[in-house]
């Protein structure tokens, strides 16, 4: 599964500066492989919504079970 670009900049803009520059990849996990933590998960929803034009209010509980990247695209693709 190819990464949005839309979603690339979200998740860099979210991540830890000292990682920032990590690969990321389908099956990264947004805690453990790119430092995001439920702040920087707060962050990227943000980024998220503004990168898609879309409003995550009602998929907040999606939101918080999602555990890798190729999961977020999925969920993003739902709202969309």
């Amino acid at each position: 599964m190819e990464i949005e670009k839309n979603l690339l900049n979200a998740l860099r803009q979210s991540m830890p500066k000292p990682i920032a520059d990590r690969v990321i990849e389908a099956d990264s996990n947004l805690s453990f492989d790119l430092g995001i933590d439920s702040l920087g998960l707060m962050t990227l929803s943000v980024n998220i919504e503004n990168a898609y034009a879309i409003n995550l209010v009602d998929h907040v509980e999606a939101l918080m079970t999602v555990k890798s990247v190729s999961e977020l695209q999925t969920l993003i693709h739902s709202v969309l």
